[in-house]
């Protein structure tokens, strides 16, 4: 059963002024008035909190970063000014636009109310979210482009259930849970391309491209089966067909893996037409 005795509240904060370069931050339910605590963290198992090798010990207030127009957030001097208020400042924003409080994994943070709550991270921003997958968006198929370049050859490999069909006027190709392997024609030899996936915007998942690359950090040695991604495209069950542009810049045409060059893989069903190619040598 809830005390109704027991002070639960976390400082919440958000709401920003700007005043002289500086971003002042107000918060809420900080229970009688904010305060720094001494937080340690180590890395590293089997040490008292601070006392490992490797440990991060945060005395002053710590977890704040802060941007400008840019957008590229840096680490933030913050301070403590009043019971419900801290100035958050970088000298290398002199207009700051944004500021985010334990906006990270495992964040060193350190910013408490009177009653010993840690607060809650925040942003005050509402930029769009980092495209860290390198993710795509797809356009509703018009018709191919000549610029596309030579069609190529799908592969009806053994990852899962393979069958070919026709949706909507488009031949394709279809996996359920499983992969679609393409094969470049007369290309042998490593070169930079852009490759045009027409697929069937069907259901909220995610087409993923991998391809056979010469990059020294995927792929080391000759053992096939090393698969470099070069991006996504996001479903939105449009039930539609769309064509996503993908860039390899390092593209190793050797048919290497069950004797296909790129591989289209999602967690669901994939049904996709033809795949474009247009390579060029590597310089």
């Amino acid at each position: 059963m809830d005390d109704r005795k027991v002070n639960a509240d976390f400082p919440t904060g958000g709401k920003m002024k700007v005043k002289d370069g500086k971003a002042l931050i107000r918060f809420k339910d900080t229970s009688g008035g904010l305060e720094v605590r001494r937080v340690a963290l180590n890395t590293e198992r089997g040490h008292l909190p601070g006392r490992g090798p490797s440990a991060v010990v945060a005395e002053e207030l710590e977890g704040f970063t802060i941007c400008g127009v840019d957008q590229k957030f840096v680490k933030a001097q913050a301070t403590i000014v009043s019971k419900n208020t801290v100035v958050v400042s970088s000298a290398d924003v002199r207009e700051p636009v944004a500021v985010r409080y334990g906006w990270a994994n495992f964040p060193l943070c350190n910013l408490y109310g009177g009653n010993g709550m840690p607060a809650v991270p925040f942003r005050t921003d509402h930029f769009s979210m980092p495209n860290l997958a390198g993710e795509r968006i797809g356009q509703p198929f018009a018709g191919v482009q000549p610029a596309w370049g030579n069609t190529m050859d799908i592969l009806a490999a053994e990852d899962g259930r393979f069958q070919a069909l026709e949706v909507d006027g488009v031949g394709a190709g279809k996996a359920d849970g499983g992969y679609l392997y393409f094969r470049a024609p007369e290309i042998d030899q490593p070169m930079s391309a852009r490759v045009h996936v027409l697929y069937r915007d069907e259901g909220f998942g995610s087409i993923q491209l991998r391809y056979d690359s010469t990059s020294a950090e995927v792929f080391d040695g000759d053992v096939p089966g090393v698969w470099k991604p070069a991006g996504e495209v996001r479903c939105e069950n449009s039930r539609q067909w769309k064509v996503a542009a993908f860039d390899l810049p390092d593209a190793k045409f050797a048919k290497r893996c069950n004797g296909a060059d790129i591989r289209l893989q999602s967690l669901g069903s994939l049904t996709v037409g033809e795949v474009y190619v247009q390579a060029k040598v590597m310089n």
